[in-house]
């Protein structure tokens, strides 16, 4: 491609991003702060949680949820993939708390349920946070918004696994809480690409919306090469 096709691409890209329409895809998270933590270090967690899924074009939205409500002590681990499009809820439920890791790996900060109908779509556990966060230096708001970000990315991704790099990997160690700590620990481009895709119940455009747009670029893209 030549410097002016390069030049012509990029600000399309541009245009696409500040228009809203690559960056448009939206979710809405219910949060429940059943431990209790500060309400100044859990609106810092959820600040680096949104930075990291807007890094990958979504965006959140947060909404405060009674700890007391009955869907925060609900676990859904029997619904079916088939359900997902005719899911009940148009948001995503986050709970945070203490005690719920058991019967989980004993390196897991969480744990997520993608098909989830009912009570939480995502799981943080307090403790492990905590546990994390005794090397010195590490700061507890950063590390609990990655975790945030992790489990709700499999929500989104609609994936139980993990990845070999980036904010999906499964375990959280030494060179993920540094990256943590410099807030370069990311989902891959791929992974930003379907989450983009991703649209909850009553989203005001198809799943297919997204996609179409990035083939337009795509074609825009072999234009500029001509």
């Amino acid at each position: 491609m030549s410097d002016a096709g390069h030049d012509a691409m990029k600000s399309f890209t541009f245009l696409l991003f500040a228009s809203g329409i690559l960056n448009a895809s939206e979710i809405s998270v219910r949060v429940y702060n059943t431990s209790k933590i500060v309400p100044a270090t859990l609106d810092r967690a959820m600040r680096e949680a949104s930075r990291i899924f807007g890094q990958a074009g979504v965006e959140i939205r947060w909404e405060e949820g009674d700890p007391n409500a009955q869907e925060a002590h609900e676990t859904d681990q029997s619904a079916p993939t088939a359900f997902r499009d005719r899911h009940v809820r148009d948001y995503l439920v986050l709970r945070i708390g203490r005690g719920l890791a058991a019967n989980t790996p004993k390196t897991a900060l969480g744990i997520s349920y993608p098909y989830a109908q009912l009570g939480a779509s995502a799981t943080v556990f307090e403790e492990r946070i905590e546990d994390v966060c005794q090397t010195p230096g590490i700061d507890f708001a950063v590390v609990l918004g990655y975790a945030i970000a992790h489990e709700l990315g499999h929500v989104v991704l609609v994936f139980n696994g993990h990845s070999s790099t980036g904010i999906m990997r499964a375990r959280f160690g030494p060179t993920e809480l540094r990256a943590a700590q410099l807030g370069i620990l990311a989902f891959t481009p791929d992974q930003a690409i379907r989450m983009r895709r991703y649209r909850p119940a009553n989203a005001p455009y198809s799943r297919n919306s997204v996609e179409m747009l990035e083939k337009r670029a795509s074609r825009k893209e072999a234009d500029f090469k001509q």
